[in-house]
């Protein structure tokens, strides 16, 4: 199974942000708790930040937002996502 998420994170990319896309509950308590569990004013780290679609939860709190992903085509999403909001970039891990 893990194979075959790396296969789709690798070689359609655009796939996977489509469906980190989709919102219910439980992605919007994710989200809500990451916002009020990111530390005020200090830095913070994303490792693994796929999409970016935590960054937004983060950057409006952390005094700067860094996101790591190794897989290229999701961090053109993350990218994207991070242009949009201050003190945040998306980097890669160079893998």
């Amino acid at each position: 199974m893990r194979e075959h998420w790396q296969e789709i994170y690798r070689d359609a990319p655009e796939l996977f942000a489509e469906f980190c896309r989709y919102e219910d509950e439980g992605s919007r308590a994710i989200e809500r708790l990451v916002a009020r569990l990111a530390p005020a004013g200090r830095r913070v780290l994303d490792l693994g930040c796929g999409t970016g679609r935590l960054l937004p939860a983060l950057a409006g709190a952390a005094a700067q937002v860094v996101g790591i992903d190794r897989e290229r085509g999701l961090l053109a999403f993350a990218r994207r996502a991070a242009r949009s909001l201050p003190r945040c970039m998306a980097l890669s891990n160079g893998a």
